[in-house]
């Protein structure tokens, strides 16, 4: 049967049609870049969050026991979150310049018309293990919606900026349930992410100048009774690699080390955010590590959170109360800095003993891509 002449025009109209959008959303979809952020991004990332403009965010904390297996890691009747809102504008274009100034860019999706899409803030932590590596953390990720597609695009290009910057391993913090479409990307689940909650988010106002170069020795147990004194204080250039390594190699991997690529290293994790502190018996041995970098938030208004990372006391004194002392010294630090909450991350069967440091498990939990 032949068609009339008016169906092939048909036809023809529609798959031209048709291929024109095809080629229109690929080069929509092609020209979407991750560039930094500008204070003209501001109106953009209010619509990207969870909520509108000083609404609060249970995304971004949640104190609670364990997920339940019926709703994981979803907000439950009873528990208790630290509400989180957006900064106004004159606070966000503050922060953007000290975050620029700090080296914690905040980067995003950008698409049609250079609008942002997406958007997360990028830390590279320097690091003494494997040899003097750096992991990437992937802060204050939006769009909020785990289902996202926006969301995981700009998480893709976030890992390529991360093996760029030669880290080992990219980490962020999310609901389990978004468990599934980060596998997609090749995250595993890490480990349990805890928080210590001490003090109210600081909103508005002048930005807030911490300087953990500027850390100096304190006293973490004083000597008495024929027992050793312990002192906190940050990790020095002219602290042995030979005795450093050792004790790191209690909590994870660690490569032989030249002094000189000790110390090089070093200078990379010293800074106004980031420290790398010791404790060092009265006999001069270094019997415990732990690392405080701290996290200028460019959206939220509690403005600095610390994550305590690397936390390991040597093995011939757990027990002793060494540990928590150390825990609890870098908590106080962090709150003499200006945070108001503390965040680490560990496997479930440290849990118990950061609880007995003030930490409680949140309904987030780490996911990590080794690159």
């Amino acid at each position: 049967m032949r068609m009339p002449p008016t169906y092939h025009l048909t036809a023809s109209i529609s798959l031209a049609l048709a291929l024109g959008l095809v080629v229109y959303m690929l080069r929509r979809r092609a020209s979407r870049v991750l560039r930094f952020i500008r204070p003209c991004d501001w109106d953009a990332l209010c619509r990207l969050g969870p909520h509108q403009q000083n609404r609060s965010s249970l995304m971004d904390l949640a104190l609670a026991s364990p997920p339940t297996q019926s709703s994981p890691g979803r907000p439950r009747e009873g528990v208790s979150y630290l509400r989180v809102g957006l900064i106004d504008r004159a606070a966000f274009v503050s922060r953007l310049q000290e975050s620029e100034r700090d080296g914690q860019p905040t980067l995003v999706l950008a698409g049609h018309a250079d609008v942002a899409l997406a958007a997360a803030t990028f830390i590279v932590e320097h690091k003494l293990l494997r040899g003097g590596s750096c992991a990437a953390h992937i802060e204050e990720l939006l769009p909020a919606a785990a289902r996202s597609v926006q969301r995981y695009e700009a998480l893709a290009l976030l890992l390529e900026a991360a093996a760029r910057a030669g880290c080992y391993k990219a980490i962020l913090d999310a609901p389990p349930y978004a468990a599934a479409p980060l596998a997609k990307l090749g995250f595993v689940p890490s480990q349990a992410t805890l928080t210590a909650v001490f003090g109210t988010p600081s909103i508005g106002g002048q930005p807030i100048s911490p300087r953990l170069d500027q850390v100096e020795p304190r006293s973490l147990v004083e000597p008495a009774d024929g027992q050793a004194g312990f002192v906190l204080r940050p990790l020095h250039a002219s602290d042995s690699a030979a005795e450093v390594l050792p004790l790191l190699a209690q909590l994870s991997e660690t490569v032989p080390m030249s002094q000189s690529r000790f110390t090089e290293q070093l200078l990379k994790m010293q800074g106004r955010l980031q420290v790398p502190l010791v404790v060092e018996r009265c006999d001069g041995k270094l019997v415990g590590c732990i690392t405080v970098l701290l996290q200028r938030q460019l959206l939220r208004d509690d403005e600095l959170v610390a994550h305590l990372e690397d936390v390991v006391v040597d093995a011939g004194l757990r027990g002793s109360g060494i540990g928590r002392k150390l825990v609890l010294a870098a908590v106080r630090l962090a709150q003499e800095q200006g945070c108001s909450r503390a965040v680490l991350n560990c496997k479930e069967h440290n849990i118990p003993f950061y609880s007995k440091c003030g930490f409680d498990r949140c309904d987030l939990m780490c996911f990590a891509r080794y690159l």
